[in-house]
């Protein structure tokens, strides 16, 4: 077996995705596949990942490629190109394309075609779904998904919310759930669980880190606005992301207890996890896109689950992320989007600190089942099998 990974993220780049793939790929065989992705400079970087022990292949796009759909789609032949002379010279007979980027997609879909190999998709998000209203990629959503998802050997999902989504809009077609893993022993002892009795004039910080975008901007405005309106408890937000400063403030994230800043070295974002007293995990109420947020499930939960650090979930009812989170008690939620209702949720929390080491428990013992040896050697031995 021989299979060509298309992916626009891999690490060092630390986004949620290129971690899911480097944790998918850990249990194959050397020499097994081979990875296609785009060279961009990372603002972070995984210093603990040594890429040059990883067959990569990077593509040399410009930078705005990463940004802008356009360029995306002007750069296809190329990726196409890039990928069927590997494909050749490797001698694959599988391709794997991943997604949330539409061109690595259709050039997996094409190329297996061309070539007659086995094609498998990975769905990290919704497509057609989430294209919004920019007309050419809704036209190659519709023109490439569904032909994508029916030649398929296997479609394999991140999210149980994508699987309910994928089994209702194309019921012949079987999915395969993959989620999100981290790697063994790299969550914290439950051992040195350190959850502190706050004292009045005690300093209380509350965590978010990664990215703020549409998804979430909306509730990260509700908890400034509930952690100002606390007059009892000193409390300070770090949001640790390298969104721009300025958006973030014309979206009503700021403030004398408000600290933005960013960090280029993936373990620094680990210890601002796990030196929080609270870590916010949310979803937006108000995003464009009603289904993505529907069946979402942000990595940062799993590092979140792993931190040792108690979790306040501000989501929908009907997130994805609230049902998952509810199962086994891994947060304490908060499914109203009002500034009281998030108000009292904090100062509950603050306030029972049985129920903030109960679920750090249940959130450490849960990220047990998340093995990323587990979770790829379920992954190879779907596609050997097949």
């Amino acid at each position: 077996m021989s299979i060509l990974v298309l992916t626009h993220s891999f690490p060092p780049k630390p986004s949620g995705s290129a971690i899911v793939m480097r944790n998918v790929l850990l249990e194959f065989p050397e020499n097994s596949y081979y990875v296609i992705t785009q060279t961009s400079k990372a603002v972070e970087k995984d210093v603990s990942f040594d890429d040059r022990k990883m067959p990569l292949y990077r593509m040399k796009l410009p930078r705005r490629a990463d940004e802008s759909y356009k360029l995306r789609l002007l750069f296809m032949p190329v990726i196409f190109a890039v990928s069927l002379w590997l494909c050749i010279r490797k001698k694959c007979d599988r391709i794997l394309s991943v997604y949330p980027c539409f061109a690595y997609l259709i050039v997996g879909y094409l190329l297996s075609r061309a070539l007659k190999l086995k094609y498998y998709l990975y769905m990290h998000d919704t497509f057609e779904e989430a294209v919004g209203s920019i007309r050419i990629l809704a036209w190659l959503a519709v023109m490439f998904e569904k032909r994508a998802f029916s030649s398929a050997t296997h479609v394999f999902v991140l999210t149980k919310g994508l699987q309910k989504l994928y089994q209702k809009k194309y019921p012949q077609i079987e999915t395969v759930l993959i989620p999100h893993s981290i790697v063994p022993d790299s969550a914290v002892s439950s051992k040195n669980i350190n959850v502190r009795k706050f004292n009045k004039n005690d300093e209380i910080t509350i965590a978010f880190t990664g990215a703020v975008t549409l998804m979430n901007v909306d509730t990260l405005a509700v908890l400034v606005e509930a952690i100002q309106q606390i007059k009892k408890y000193k409390i300070r937000l770090i949001i640790t992301t390298r969104s721009d400063k300025k958006w973030l403030s014309e979206h009503g994230i700021s403030g004398d207890n408000v600290t933005v800043d960013y960090k280029t070295d993936k373990q620094e974002v680990l210890n601002v996890q796990r030196s929080a007293d609270i870590l916010f995990l949310p979803m937006a109420f108000d995003s464009p896109f009603p289904i993505e947020t529907q069946t979402a499930l942000p990595t940062k939960t799993f590092e979140y689950m792993g931190s040792g650090v108690p979790i306040l979930v501000l989501a929908p009812e009907d997130a994805h992320l609230t049902e998952f989170v509810s199962l086994n008690m891994l947060s304490f939620s908060v499914t109203d989007k009002s500034v009281a209702s998030l108000k009292d949720g904090i100062i509950r929390l603050i306030e029972n600190r049985e129920n903030r080491i109960q679920i750090v428990q249940n959130a450490l013992n849960s990220i047990r089942q998340y093995n990323s040896k587990k979770v790829s050697d379920h992954f190879l031995q779907t596609v050997i099998r097949n």
